[in-house]
């Protein structure tokens, strides 16, 4: 028997480390960034209650949600957009 512990070191294969890419912004990055804080400072500074009606109901919200769910609504229409444009 041998006295000498195995080692776990790779004999014959080595791989360098991939070179890391510099991190950019890019403009679409800011713009939207920019948009992003704009939405929020809007939608935080407007919390008066407001009545919504809608075809079958009416209902009343804090104007922030009424801001927040149709944001949403339009970035899920623009998603579908052009995911169905895609195909």
């Amino acid at each position: 028997m041998s006295d000498q512990l195995p080692t776990n070191r790779p004999t014959s294969h080595y791989s360098p480390q991939p070179e890391k890419k510099p991190f950019k912004i890019s403009w679409k990055q800011i713009l939207l960034s920019i948009s992003l804080v704009l939405f929020v400072i809007f939608a935080a500074t407007n919390f008066a209650q407001i009545r919504v009606n809608l075809l079958i109901a009416e209902i009343e919200a804090p104007l922030v949600v009424i801001i927040v769910i149709s944001f949403l609504v339009g970035m899920l229409v623009s998603w579908l957009m052009t995911t169905l444009k895609k195909k």
